[in-house]
């Protein structure tokens, strides 16, 4: 029986096939995939880091680099970070990833800050998320067998990419599900006034003599009102008739 690797072994092997400090969010998987059932990797996503460096370049587990073709003008965000709304965002957090039985699963919680306009006072604001992902990643052929990988309908997932898995198409679709139906910058927003009541009027104050006891109308009703009245009016004229009839 395999013995599963030691969790300290995982996370020095996995920091050797992604380059060291501060994990990106595209993970070289074709060793994992070639691992036991329940091998795992644990990674921690620095914001402040560039992760794989500026160069683009990742050392892979043999040791030889692999060139990230959206280094560079495309990935100037650095490559912890990921585009919303036409802008860079930079992510911080943890990602796991596990050997499944054809896939690798990948396990993320993530905070990052996304840009907002206010419903309200449509002023822009930053608005925190806090993400908890999880989802399957699926190769195309078995590492081991070559053989084409049937995806399960109910197991649908992302794909593996020549021995690598991107969060970042993932951690958009969670980004969108996050999003608030209605953005609100907070309490101190100009645009959270409350609205006046509407003022109605009568003509006499009721309980004072000669008052009326109706309640209150809105001046804005007072076409309806009068149309009421005529036909209250034309049904009392039409009753008269008939009881004389």
């Amino acid at each position: 029986m395999t013995k599963r690797p030691e969790r300290a072994k995982d996370s020095r092997r996995a920091e050797a096939e992604n380059g060291g400090s501060g994990a990106a969010l595209t993970f070289n998987v074709s060793t994992l995939l070639q691992e036991p059932l329940g091998s795992r990797r644990d990674y921690v996503v620095d914001a402040d880091s560039s992760g794989e460096g500026s160069s683009g370049e990742e050392v892979s587990v043999e040791g030889a680099p692999v060139v990230d073709d959206e280094a560079g003008g495309d990935n100037a965000g650095g490559d912890n970070a990921l585009v919303v709304d036409d802008e860079w965002v930079a992510v911080s957090g943890e990602v796991e990833l596990i050997r499944t039985d054809g896939s690798i699963l990948a396990m993320a919680r993530l905070d990052l800050t996304v840009p907002e306009i206010c419903d309200s006072c449509l002023e822009p604001y930053r608005l925190p998320l806090h993400l908890e992902m999880r989802e399957e990643f699926w190769p195309e052929r078995d590492p081991l067998s070559r053989e084409l990988v049937e995806v399960p309908e109910e197991r649908e997932g992302f794909p593996v990419v020549e021995g690598h898995i991107d969060l970042r198409e993932a951690i958009r679709q969670y980004v969108e599900m996050a999003r608030p139906m209605r953005a609100h910058c907070g309490d101190a927003c100009p645009g959270s006034v409350p609205v006046p009541f509407v003022t109605v009027r009568s003509a006499e104050p009721s309980g004072e003599p000669g008052g009326s006891n109706e309640p209150p109308t809105d001046d804005r009703w007072a076409a309806l009102q009068a149309l009421r009245d005529d036909l209250d009016t034309s049904r009392d004229t039409d009753g008269g008739d008939d009881n004389k009839d």
